[in-house]
């Protein structure tokens, strides 16, 4: 098997080759997996599978195989020059497989092809769903505190900068712990996980009721609060209108008062 690699070949020629880990390797800025001297910042993200660059910065892009761009998917042999670096991608991301010539085989039977065709045609359960197992196990292990460190927080910088890339995550997670088939933590965690699901449109419905009585009560409260308000607004114009005919024209509320009693009271 060979692996991805990149070599950085400095302004005096000094090479340092680079294997590629599995998923994001970051070139130059801070927290690189390589080291690039004054990029203020700005980072290559390359990937091995499938294998592309991201540039990620202010300042000006990379050049690759002499064309300027910020992403771009990488063949064995390119060439990026960026911040007076040439960085040369090469090695197979993936398994290499010789090709090895056979005899050509015998005609299968009648019963043997027309099992083999309706395997072709009806994949078993268990393969179509191991991709979805394996994020959500992966998943699984960061929450209970079972995974890597190192590599949860750097697909938790990588999800921070919409790099996310589910079967890779997967991969890496899984790759790096130490978990046993079977863990009877994971397994509790699922079926709590399961128990939660299934009760969810239930919740959902009750918890729509109890929105709604709250926001009924909260409409209440807010009528009677705006109506007390405006009923404060209205005494305090009454009060002031009442100081400022006594304290200008001398006019007296208890004098208008007194003399609508008193012919009353003579009639």
């Amino acid at each position: 098997m060979s692996h991805a690699w990149i070599e950085i070949v400095t302004a005096d020629g000094v090479r340092h080759r680079h294997v590629l880990s599995g998923g994001l390797t970051v070139v130059g800025g801070k927290r690189a997996d390589v080291d690039v001297a004054n990029t203020d910042g700005d980072q290559l993200h390359v990937w091995d599978k499938p294998p592309k660059m991201v540039f990620l910065g202010a300042g000006p892009p990379p050049r690759v195989n002499g064309a300027s761009c910020e992403e771009r998917e990488l063949r064995p042999g390119d060439l990026i020059e960026w911040r007076g670096v040439r960085i040369e991608f090469g090695g197979l991301p993936y398994a290499a497989i010789e090709e090895i010539p056979l005899a050509p085989p015998s005609p299968p039977k009648p019963s043997t092809l027309a099992a083999a065709t309706s395997a072709e045609r009806t994949p078993a359960p268990e393969d179509a769903d191991a991709p979805a197992w394996r994020r959500i196990k992966a998943g699984l292990i960061v929450e209970l505190g079972l995974a890597d460190s190192s590599t949860a927080r750097r697909w938790q910088e990588a999800i921070q900068r919409s790099e996310f890339e589910a079967d890779s995550c997967a991969r890496d997670l899984l790759a790096a712990s130490s978990i046993a088939a079977g863990d009877a933590r994971v397994a509790e965690r699922c079926t709590r996980l399961q128990r939660d699901l299934i009760m969810a449109p239930v919740q959902l419905g009750l918890r729509g009721s109890s929105r709604k009585l709250k926001s009924t009560a909260n409409n209440w409260l807010a009528m009677a609060i705006a109506q007390f308000v405006v009923f404060g607004i209205c005494c305090l114009l009454v009060l002031v209108t009442l100081f400022v005919l006594r304290v200008r024209w001398d006019w007296s509320a208890d004098g208008f008062f007194d003399s609508i009693s008193n012919a009353l009271s003579g009639s």
